[in-house]
């Protein structure tokens, strides 16, 4: 320490002396002075600066000296803090030193200090000093001298090369040799230093020119992943400057905003083999696709205002389109705006020349599906595949190639090309882990389905445009008998429809379809019909335009003159977009009058696919509306539109019967169908059921029978006869005719197909399987029911009208299904097990309902033995006894005063003495027969024959068509006469031989007042239930009653006494009795009455009671009397007092157009009615209707051609009233004759003649007889 204090002394006294010339040899001590004389005595001020800058010169010059001081000025500027004075001292100092310096000083100098100081001393710019030194740094530890391969600079890349050429002849990952090229490859980069970024560069390239071998995929994988992707990303962007330098993009940007229609392209991009590298190191996990997916190009903003205006032009189509599919009622609230910028968004990046399509499309190539899956769901939906036709291409052969075995072993023989060059585009490696590949199908199984699943979701839509590989997929999908193949089908290949046209793959799909249930069909519909409605895929929007466009130019120029050919053109467009073609048909043109022949003409070359949608659609749009809405205000009269969609219908299920029924059929009886828990019906709900005019119309129209509402005589009598007869006196036999196929279809549609199609459940809630044709028959007399139980509570007069067309419903059903069979058995298939029993007791449905429906399906009565005839006798008298009368009753309002007390049907009283009056014998016989049983119209035929017989007469030309015709149905006629006799005379001997359950017995008729309550159990248990359903049924019970008493051979007396009782129980019924039901009572009536219509010609009148009743009388004054008084004039005093309601007096108008040929008998009789007349019309006459009907009468002028009758005083009527009709000898006559009946009748007339003299005896009968000619109807009226 010592001597450095002597030399810093001496420095300080003689500054020109240096640190060599001091004795200090220890370079230690030389480092350690010179810092201490910096620190301690410049930096603090304790030596002047420029003796400092003279001692640093002086140690400059030495090198040594020169570096030690260097290192201590570094040391220095590590210790003392920037912005201190001390800094700023030493600055100075190293700025001045540094002046003087020699240039290799210099260098030295500054390679000793860091960089900040360099900056503080302003040596260097900051600016520009990192990037210099960046460049030095580079060119100092990465510089590489480089050499060109191909003129061999260096051996390593020739030999290089030759190995990588070499590997691409091994097309096998898994080959051993690439292992021998691997260590090659990496031998010659450490031998010859080669980079190993330059080599990866040569591998890319030597694999674009053979992108099929997988050895530089193994190769690959050697390097950094890194590099593999900054090489390829280089590529990508070249290629597209390299198009952009050439305006190529600005041509297809051109090309795309200009397009109105999509654009297609099967033209090879120039980076075709890059991408498939790429998309082949993806498959094998070379790089991740984050990786690569940032260098694909080009960059979606440079296309923006295409896609724009793109996006902008779709909307217009989609908006358009939207208000054609949606209906107005269910229209979506979408926002406008919100709605364009999603579709600007889905179509956002969707350009031709898109790198990241392109590998897309390359990853199907190469047989990565996943990747190209997960791709496709990171766009959340959005893309669209409508303008990038390679995708779709590729797509559609990869369907191709996996079902191509399946399709070889189902169908040798096929017109599909062979596809074997597209097929070996697809791979499938069964060593691959890092992909899901997809593998060529042997059967449709499970993994099947799910793969097919996967791709149809997203190719679904474009599937159409390729034909041949979409009817392939069809055909194997169907053929493979997999019920799990059903969701594939329904979901993806039925919308798929949509995108192509090929009529064959319509029908091919149609026969899977067809089998399936309606209900899954229909779902299927409804999804398709969404699917439209919410699609944003370019392609979908713009075909329902493209249709939407032709539908409704088809329409404004079709009409009757150019059907024909417009039908060809129909036929086309709703091929492949039923769903839109019939939409527009429905929306537009079945509202116009008169169009509905056009329109189904139109549809005769439509799909039977077609055609369901078109049913699908309507029972939609009919669910749409209430049914207050589908008839006018305050009335039952359906509206136009809809009387005309369902004259449209009908006529489509006519003309088209093979159409599936199923589906209408299910609507009809959801509407129909009510809850027997609660029958009433609430003052809110609807009691309109309007969708029962399509089901009439459907009856008329498919089996051409259709209801007559007023029938003549003629027609009446001809109700009796078979469907022959009846067709030809109603003129429907060329409507039936012309009907026979859709009848016939009708008929396999209720036998075959719906035998077992509805699942309902029983009163014990098990599930049963009954036929449709039973369930709509149950829902529709329940609905009946219900009009009947809930009258007080609801408006009269609709209800009423309802009433009778539900009934007539029924009828016109029951005819239309017997007409279809002649087998009791073939009826009988059609309902379960002990019917009558079911729709009586577990659906509720009325007696006499029940038994209309299914008469027909019991063995006839002739073929029974008599165990069966006693079995069927237990089991209805059974069925009958489990009526509960408070259920099964009307129970009428007493303070409604619009409906007058009714007649009970079911009534309590009439059920405790009904067996003890009527035999269970005879009411089953009663429900058991039916009018062509008992009754043959020989008149009619006669007439019907003899008319058909005169025309074929007029025209012997057997080869003309109408003479043909005219022959087959007279011999028609002619055969249906005569099975009708046969069957006629077998119930009549059948009937004979239970002569005995007809017979009244003695001990029955000797009591007072027998007559009186057996006609009241047989009008109100057999008789009016009966007559009240249909004419022929009316007809029928005259006919019963008439076959009754002459089989029977009561007291002559019943032959007047029961019809007259008979009169009185039904006539009540006139006065709540609905305008069917009444005129079904006054043709009974009229029918009871026509053996008593020729009363005042006794010869006639003689044989008309021996020809209906067996039975002679020779004495005619008093039976006339009785017949006048106790039957003609009661039913006018009946008349009389039907004048409470409009309702009463309509019956009773109806009443005398029916009978007016037999009543009024008399001109008093007729004075009674015009008085009756007059009356009404003063009170109703306002009435237009009723007003009209008076005047067709025409009273007066038939009061001048009745006889007259003056009919006797009040006590002498009486008096003649207790008087029996014939006190004269009397003598039945006729087959059944014997001595035991005239043993009878010989009683009989002595106890009359015992009688006549007065003779008191407690057991004379006619005494007791007598008491019940009192005016008992009346009073019975007058407590109601």
């Amino acid at each position: 320490m010592s001597d450095i204090l002597v030399i810093t002394q001496e420095l300080i006294n003689d500054v020109d002396r240096t640190i060599n010339y001091f004795t200090v040899s220890d370079l230690r001590r030389k480092n350690k002075f010179i810092y201490q004389y910096l620190s301690d005595f410049y930096l603090k001020q304790k030596i002047p600066f420029d003796k400092v800058i003279q001692f640093l010169r002086n140690i400059q010059q030495n090198e040594a000296s020169f570096t030690i001081l260097l290192e201590n000025l570094y040391l220095c500027t590590m210790v003392i803090q920037q912005s201190s004075d001390s800094r700023k001292l030493l600055i100075q100092l190293m700025q001045s030193l540094a002046e003087r310096l020699t240039q290799t000083q210099k260098q030295i100098f500054f390679d000793n200090f860091d960089e900040e100081v360099l900056w503080e001393c302003g040596f260097v710019q900051q600016d520009t000093f990192s990037q210099r030194k960046r460049k030095i740094n580079t060119d100092k530890n990465f510089f590489q001298n480089k050499f060109w391969s191909m003129k061999d600079e260096n051996e390593g890349y020739s030999k290089l090369m030759v190995e990588i050429l070499d590997a691409a002849k091994h097309t096998d990952i898994y080959d051993e040799e690439i292992k021998q090229r691997i260590e090659n490859i990496i031998h010659l980069i450490g031998y010859f230093d080669l980079d190993p970024d330059r080599v990866v560069d040569i591998i890319i390239q030597s694999w674009t020119e053979y992108p099929c071998s997988l050895s530089y995929v193994k190769i690959l994988k050697q390097f950094k992943c890194i590099s593999v992707c900054q090489f390829l990303g280089k590529r990508f962007e070249s290629i597209v400057q390299t198009l952009s330098n050439n305006n190529n993009i600005s041509i297809l940007m051109t090309k795309m905003a200009n397009s109105a229609q999509v654009m297609q392209t099967d033209q090879k991009i120039p980076d075709h083999k890059l991408i498939i590298i790429t998309a082949t190191a993806l498959k094998y996990k070379l790089f991740e696709l984050g990786n690569i997916w940032k260098y694909l190009q080009p960059n979606d903003q440079d296309f923006s205002k295409i896609f724009e205006d793109l996006a902008e032009d779709s909307y217009k189509f989609y908006k358009s389109f939207d208000q054609v599919m949606q209906v107005e009622e269910l229209r979506d609230s979408r926002n406008n705006n919100d709605q364009s910028e999603k579709l600007k968004k889905d179509l956002f990046g969707q350009q031709l020349y898109n790198q990241k399509l392109w590998l897309m499309q390359g990853l199907i190539h190469i047989n990565a599906f996943n990747i190209f899956q997960e791709l496709y769901k990171s766009f959340e939906g959005i893309v669209d595949f409508t303008i990038f036709l390679p995708i779709k291409r590729t797509l559609a052969d990869l369907i191709d190639w996996m079902i191509d075995p399946l399709h070889e072993q189902q169908f040798n023989k096929t017109l599909f090309k062979s596809r074997s060059r597209e097929q070996k585009k697809f791979i499938y490696d069964p060593n691959c882990t890092t992909a899901f590949q997809i593998k060529q199908l042997e059967v449709i199984d499970e993994d099947a389905i799910s793969i097919l699943n996967e791709i149809l979701s997203i190719f679904s839509p474009y599937i159409g445009e390729y034909p041949l590989v979409f009817h392939k997929l069809c055909k194997v999908l169907i053929q493979s008998q997999n019920p799990d193949v059903q969701p594939l089908i329904l979901d993806h290949l039925i919308p798929a429809l949509q995108s192509g046209e090929c009529l064959p793959i319509v029908i091919e799909l149609w026969k899977y379809l067809g089998q399936l249930d309606f209900r899954k069909r229909f779902d299927c519909y409804s999804k398709w019909k969404d699917l439209h409605q919410f699609s944003t895929i370019n392609q979908t929007i713009r075909a329902a335009q493209l249709t939407k466009e032709h539908i409704r130019s088809f329409f404004n120029k079709i009409d009757k003159d150019n059907k024909d050919k417009m039908m060809v053109k129909f036929a086309k467009l709703s091929h492949n977009q039923p769903m839109i073609v019939m939409n527009v048909l429905r929306r537009n043109r079945l509202e116009i009058p008169d169009n509905n022949s056009v329109i189904v003409h139109t549809l005769g070359l439509a799909t039977p696919l077609s055609l369901d949608i078109l049913q699908f659609i309507m029972i939609q749009w009919l669910c749409d509306f209430n049914d207050e809405s589908k008839v006018r205000d305050k009335d039952i009269e359906c509206r136009y539109w809809f009387k005309n969609i369902a004259q449209f219908i009908a006529s489509v299920l006519r003309k088209y019967y093979t159409i599936d029924m199923q589906g209408l059929f299910a609507y009809l009886i959801d509407v129909f169908s009510t809850d027997q828990s609660n029958p009433s019906i609430s003052k809110n709900e609807s009691i309109i059921k309007p969708e029962i005019l399509i089901l009439r119309e459907l009856i008329e129209k498919m089996t051409g029978i259709v209801h007559i509402e007023d029938l003549t005589p003629q027609q009446i009598q001809a109700l009796a006869g078979g469907r022959y007869i009846q067709l030809e006196t109603t003129s429907q036999t060329n409507e039936f005719r012309r009907s026979r196929k859709s009848s016939s279809a009708l008929e396999q549609f209720f036998w075959s197909q719906t035998i077992n199609s509805q699942r309902i459940l029983n009163q014990n809630n098990q599930e049963e399987v009954v036929s449709l044709a039973f369930l709509m028959l149950v829902v529709l007399c329940q609905q009946r029911s219900r009009f009947i139980l809930n009258y007080h509570n609801q408006n009269l007069k609709p209800l009423v009208a309802l009433y009778d067309n539900f009934t007539c419903s029924i009828n016109q059903l029951t005819k239309c299904l017997l007409f279809q069979t002649d087998k009791p058995t073939h009826y009988a298939q059609l309902f379960p097990e002990n019917p009558l029993e079911r729709m009586v007791i577990d659906f509720k449905l009325p007696f006499e309902i029940a038994f209309h429906i299914v008469r027909y399906s019991y063995k006839s009565l002739y073929n029974m033995s008599e165990e069966e005839f006693q079995e069927e006798v237990d089991n209805i008298k059974n069925i009958y006894d489990k009526i509960d009368p408070k259920i099964m009753c009307i129970n009428p309002d007493i303070n409604n005063q619009q409906v007058p007390q009714l007649p009970l049907i079911c009534h309590t009283y009439v059920k405790d003495i009904l067996w003890t009056i009527i035999n269970p014998e005879l009411f089953t016989i009663f429900w058991l027969l039916s009018l062509d049983n008992i009754y043959v119209p020989q008149a009619i035929y006669d007439q019907q024959l003899k008319w058909l017989q005169e025309n074929i007469n007029k025209n012997p030309d057997t080869k003309d068509r109408q003479s043909k015709q005219h022959q087959k149905a007279f011999d028609k006629l002619q055969n249906e006469l005569d099975n009708n006799k046969k069957r006629q005379e077998q119930f009549d001997k059948c009937l004979r031989d239970k002569k005995h359950v007809f017979s009244f017995k003695e001990a029955d008729q000797a009591k007072e007042n027998y007559h009186i309550k057996f006609a009241q159990c047989l009008s109100q248990v057999c008789l009016l239930p009966r007559i009240l359903i249909d004419p022929a049924e009316a007809i029928y019970c005259a006919k019963f009653v008439q076959k009754m008493l002459k089989i029977g051979k009561p007291r002559y007396t019943y032959t007047f006494y029961v019809p007259k009782e008979i009169i009185y129980f039904t006539f009540t019924y006139l006065q709540c009795a609905t305008e069917e039901e009444a005129s079904n009572l006054s043709i009974f009536m009229q029918q009871l009455i026509i053996p008593y219509a020729n009363w005042n010609d006794e010869t006639k009148f003689k044989n008309d009671l021996r020809n209906y009743f067996d039975t002679s009388i020779e004495g005619y004054d008093r039976e006339k009397q009785y017949i006048i008084q106790n039957i003609f004039f009661k039913m006018a005093q009946f008349i009389r007092i039907l004048k409470n309601n409009e309702t009463q007096v309509r019956n009773a108008l109806i009443f005398l157009k029916r009978v007016q040929d037999i009543f009024p008998p008399t001109q008093q009789m007729a004075e009674y009615i015009k008085i009756y007349l007059q009356d009404v019309e003063k009170d109703y006459g306002h009435i237009q209707d009723i007003k009209t009907q008076i005047k067709n009468f025409h009273i007066e002028d038939k009061i001048n051609t009745l006889p007259v009758y003056a009919p006797k005083n009040t006590n002498t009527a009486h008096e003649s009233k207790k008087q029996a009709p014939n006190q004269e000898k009397m003598k039945s006559v006729g087959k059944g004759a014997d001595g035991e009946h005239e043993e009878y009748n010989h009683k009989e007339h002595s106890e009359e003649r015992r009688n006549q003299n007065n003779k008191t005896d407690g057991r004379q009968v006619p005494k007791k007889k007598k008491s019940h000619d009192k005016d008992r109807p009346l009073k019975r009226l007058d407590k109601s």
